[in-house]
C-alpha cells in the first residue's frame, strides 16, 4: 500500500482533491492511503510514501524536504491539476514518481 500526504496551509483546500484521489486509486485498483494535513503537521517520523504539496504552499518544499531528511519525495501537485481537481492526474503523477 503506498501511504500518500497531501499537504496544504490548513488542509481544507485538499479535503475535495483527496476525495477525488481516492476515487482514481480505486478507478485504477491502486492500493493507497491518502490523508489531507496541513504542513505544520509534517514531522521527521510521518508515515508517508510520499508527500504532495498545495501549489500555494509550494515555498514550503525545501524545509518539509528537511524535515522529512530527504527520505520520502516531497512534490508540490501541477497547478492546473490542483484547480481542476484532477485525481486522475495526481495518481498517475504518485505511480510515475514511485514507478508503480
Amino acid at each position: 500500500m503506498v501511504k500518500m500526504v497531501i499537504c496544504c496551509a490548513s488542509s481544507i483546500t485538499t479535503n475535495v482533491l483527496v476525495s477525488k484521489v481516492i476515487k482514481a486509486c480505486d478507478e485504477q485498483k491502486f492500493n493507497a492511503q491518502v490523508l489531507a494535513l496541513p504542513e505544520t503537521m509534517i514531522t521527521k517520523d510521518i508515515d508517508a510514501d510520499i508527500i504532495l504539496l498545495a501549489p500555494q504552499i509550494r515555498y514550503t518544499k525545501e524545509e518539509v524536504e528537511k524535515i522529512v531528511k530527504n527520505k520520502i519525495p516531497v512534490v508540490v501537485i501541477n497547478n492546473i491539476d490542483f484547480a481542476t481537481i484532477n485525481g486522475n492526474a495526481v495518481v498517475d503523477s504518485v505511480r510515475k514518481i514511485l514507478n508503480k
